[in-house]
């Protein structure tokens, strides 16, 4: 089908993909436009409307193949790409809306894949649909924590819906999650700070494989390890907020000897751990993020000290 009919026929507000051969082409169709979307616009590149107006349309296109998918109750690893895709990128592109709805759906289609009667040669192992479902479970339980934080009683119900028999709950990358949770739920700062590190990720992360999807989509980063970096930047960004209070609370002051320098810059969470530039701006100078306390009336420089700021209990502007 001419791609620019199947832009016509995606269009209509009548038209469902419900045809399996129509899916097929109007995916290749969407990944080609993923493909493009990164070489105009790579990762660690400046955010622009125009960029985010795209970001938007590539989201609602995977919107409709999901849609179409549901209609048809297709539930094999063709929908297992796209769904995957559509978490990963609902994540990336910041859309808490893109990336919920098929969180509520990957479950059943692991299950699905798992207990198939008769399997053919081309269906997925057991040991690639545990590593997928791993990654993704990750992926959904850390936007869960993220989108209701503080508190994680969504967590833990989405926890309870998922297949826990498709995947290793003793895998290193399971238990490093439940580390995170429990350190976010304790307010244990640095405990969070020393899990989310940008060196340990990357220990962390060498097992993880881009699948199927990132094959498809041939780009040089991988989409599951980005999303999870990402939903860790949004965590890390909400406990420095945390951490500032409980330090303005506990200190009288803070100044740049060169121990406190570190330990301030640790505590309070600088570093950006993901690719994208739209993160980076949260990995901003020490120097920087002082001069913006001092400026909204948190800090205030100590007479007759160098480099020594006397921390405000309230906003004293």
């Amino acid at each position: 089908m001419p791609l620019c009919f199947l832009w016509m026929k995606i269009a209509s507000d009548n038209f469902r993909l419900i045809n399996t051969q129509t899916q097929e082409e109007y995916w290749a169709f969407v990944r080609d436009k993923i493909c493009e979307h990164w070489l105009r616009y790579p990762l660690e590149g400046e955010v622009s409307d125009r960029k985010l107006e795209c970001e938007s349309n590539l989201l609602i296109l995977l919107r409709k193949l999901r849609e179409g998918l549901l209609a048809a109750k297709r539930e094999d690893e063709f929908a297992l790409n796209v769904y995957e895709c559509s978490l990963c990128l609902g994540v990336i592109f910041r859309s808490p809306i893109h990336a919920t709805s098929p969180v509520s759906r990957l479950p059943s289609l692991y299950l699905s894949q798992k207990q198939r009667d008769i399997p053919s040669p081309n269906d997925l192992s057991s040991e690639a649909i545990s590593e997928r479902a791993l990654t993704t479970s990750v992926i959904s339980l850390l936007h869960h924590l993220n989108e209701n934080y503080p508190s994680q009683v969504s967590y833990f119900s989405h926890l309870e819906s998922l297949p826990t028999s498709c995947f290793d709950q003793k895998s290193h990358l399971f238990v490093w999650l439940l580390s995170l949770r429990s350190a976010m739920q304790s307010r244990n700062y640095v405990k969070f700070e020393s899990l989310t590190q940008t060196h340990f990720l990357s220990s962390m992360f060498k097992d993880i494989r881009g699948f199927a999807v990132a094959d498809t989509l041939q780009i040089a980063f991988n989409i599951h390890e980005e999303a999870i970096r990402v939903l860790i930047d949004m965590l890390r960004a909400k406990m420095r907020e945390d951490a500032w209070k409980t330090l303005r609370t506990a200190y009288r002051e803070v100044s740049f000897a060169s121990d406190s320098r570190d330990w301030l810059s640790r505590t309070v969470m600088l570093q950006s751990v993901s690719r994208s530039h739209r993160n980076k701006r949260t990995d901003v100078d020490l120097t920087d993020w002082i001069n913006n306390k001092v400026k909204d009336g948190y800090l205030r420089a100590k007479e007759g000290s160098e480099n020594r700021w006397t921390i405000c209990r309230t906003n004293s502007k």
